[in-house]
């Protein structure tokens, strides 16, 4: 998979293949997005609806939901870079060290970054041993929450969770070029 110079990979192919493992890592992600804008479009039109009809507590309800799903998709799709910045990361040190429990660690916290390293595994050839190793901590496809929200609830309210969340920063792969 290791690819020598970008000269011999033609543009296309390596843009297509990008896209191909960034909706792979991001499903639900994507799929959020998805119905946010759903969410948007819907409730926006039932808010101008209720406006119209003088019932102001139906507007600013409808409102309210309409907004969130205006919201929900920058929020998502943002999540999704950064699952890709990890995904790439990760495939590096695969290559580089090959399946090590103490790489899949420092990114096993949410869902979404597990989505990421199982593309990453499945790329480099470890997706039964990472799919052990998770079944061995007990991680289940239900498991969407990170784990440390029933914990400390209030992490949401600090930069280091957003920052590691929605701006993790941009990774250049050293070995692959998708």
């Amino acid at each position: 998979m290791e690819i020598s110079s970008s000269a011999s990979v033609n543009t296309f192919t390596a843009f297509y293949k990008r896209a191909n493992r960034f909706l792979r890592i991001g499903v639900l992600l994507h799929l959020t997005a998805l119905g946010g804008v759903v969410l948007f479009f819907l409730f926006s039109r039932l808010s101008l609806t209720a406006l119209g009809q003088q019932q102001h507590l139906f507007f600013v309800g409808y409102g309210l939901i309409g907004c969130y799903g205006f919201v929900l998709p920058f929020f998502a799709e943002l999540d999704a870079f950064s699952r890709y910045q990890n995904y790439k990361k990760v495939k590096d040190l695969f290559h580089e060290n090959g399946f090590q429990t103490r790489i899949v660690n420092q990114f096993i916290s949410s869902r979404c970054q597990r989505d990421a390293i199982k593309v990453a595994a499945w790329d480099m050839g470890h997706l039964d041993n990472l799919c052990r190793y998770y079944d061995s901590l007990g991680y289940r496809w239900y498991h969407l929450l990170p784990g440390f929200i029933i914990s400390k609830p209030l992490v949401f309210f600090s930069g280091k969770y957003w920052q590691k969340t929605l701006f993790e920063k941009k990774y250049e792969s050293k070995y692959f070029l998708w």
